[in-house]
């Protein structure tokens, strides 16, 4: 209810709101900021850790990297103070109101963007912000930040951020340091895994997003076209994996209706737990995703270390580490943002990425060739688009320079 307030409120109220807040929690941490020379060695790390989904997982391989693992920190869940719903138990983690009275001079890393950051703070309370060195751990992907992020900046001590992307952005409104931290953990070690392409006799395609992440963004509808175009319901199937479905009724609908017109289209909405979501993975064959901006593209790291084909725009976050034999960034023009998501967003002259549907059909068609080399049987691609895309044409290697 209370995320279904913030985003019904109009812009001056959620601003003012978040104004007030903000100065609530810097008259606390400035008092102590001036005692903190460096930062404290004592540890917390904050994320929605019982939540699931891309938060949930980004927070956690952010503690696998062995630097954070040596410093044995503690850990804090903020799913419940920021209303979000808890999907699986996680023991060695603290509720926040168990760390409520720790005033002791601490680093804390908070891996929540605002206006859950502001939460998460408020709910933990000025005994505790004080003598903490706090940093932010955001993820952005539109080129302008909101005003309830140019706020939060006055709170940190330090961002980081999971691309060369979002530090970009976020670099423009702040002097303190932007470190990009990718959130890959172990996926980092992992080689790609040895698959048979095309084992079910069809070529498998999967995209998976939040929709409480905005549809416009995630851009399911060009993923849908683009498969569309390059196959037939014989060759390949698409399955799209969607997260929070009670977030846009009105978009689940739109996707539904898609699902009944298109037979080799299917859209899931169930949980997965991770050992599901590594069979999703396991079982298809390309990760296709044309969105329209990324701040880092977790699923698409994922997809990429469990040996899938790649399929994406070329543009954002995902650019950091879109490389290799089996990924093909899709080529794209910047056009400006619709005007309901600036006005909802509270910003202006922001641009992301269109990306061309027709390539990416062509590349997918050519995908299909390459794992069934004489099983050509359909193309539907638009007549006069150039065809003669080949897939080297996108390849981009392992050592390339980003």
């Amino acid at each position: 209810m209370l995320r279904y307030v913030w985003r019904k409120s109009p812009n001056f109220i959620r601003n003012f709101t978040s104004k007030i807040l903000v100065k609530y929690l810097v008259l606390t941490s400035r008092q102590s900021r001036s005692k903190i020379k460096e930062r404290p060695g004592r540890l917390i790390i904050m994320g929605n850790f019982s939540s699931g989904g891309g938060i949930s997982r980004s927070a956690e391989r952010y503690c696998e990297q062995l630097e954070i693992k040596e410093k044995n920190p503690i850990c804090g869940d903020t799913t419940a103070a920021t209303c979000q719903p808890i999907r699986k138990h996680c023991p060695a983690v603290l509720a926040l109101r168990e760390m409520r009275d720790d005033s002791a001079p601490a680093t804390v890393i908070i891996h929540l963007n605002p206006p859950h950051f502001l939460l998460a703070l408020l709910h933990l309370g000025r005994k505790f912000v004080k003598n903490k060195y706090i940093i932010a751990y955001w993820a952005w992907e539109l080129p302008a930040l909101p005003p309830v992020w140019k706020y939060c900046l006055e709170i940190v001590d330090e961002i980081e951020v999971p691309s060369t992307f979002t530090q970009k952005i976020i670099s423009q409104y702040t002097d303190k340091p932007v470190r990009v931290v990718p959130p890959i953990g172990h996926l980092s070690q992992k080689s790609p895994e040895v698959r048979q392409y095309g084992a079910s006799g069809k070529l498998r395609c999967l995209f998976i997003f939040d929709l409480a992440s905005s549809m416009e963004r995630k851009n399911p509808e060009a993923a849908i076209k683009a498969f569309s175009l390059a196959f037939s319901p014989d060759e390949a199937e698409l399955t799209i994996k969607i997260l929070s479905p009670q977030a846009s009724p009105a978009a689940m609908q739109q996707l539904q209706a898609l699902e009944k017109e298109i037979p080799h289209l299917h859209i899931l909405s169930e949980w997965l737990d991770e050992t599901q979501l590594e069979a999703l993975y396991s079982t298809h064959d390309v990760y296709l995703s044309l969105h329209r901006s990324e701040g880092f593209g977790s699923t698409l790291y994922e997809a990429m270390s469990k040996g899938l084909y790649v399929v994406a725009t070329g543009w954002s976050g995902n650019m950091d580490f879109m490389r290799g034999s089996k990924v093909f960034p899709i080529p794209y023009t910047m056009e400006d943002i619709p005007q309901h998501v600036a006005d909802h967003l509270g910003i202006r002259n922001c641009q992301w990425a269109n990306p061309d549907i027709n390539t990416a059909a062509t590349i997918l068609r050519n995908i299909y060739k390459e794992c069934f080399p004489s099983g050509e049987k359909h193309c539907n691609i638009v007549e006069g688009h150039d065809q003669q895309v080949t897939l080297q044409q996108y390849r981009i290697d392992e050592g390339a320079s980003k």
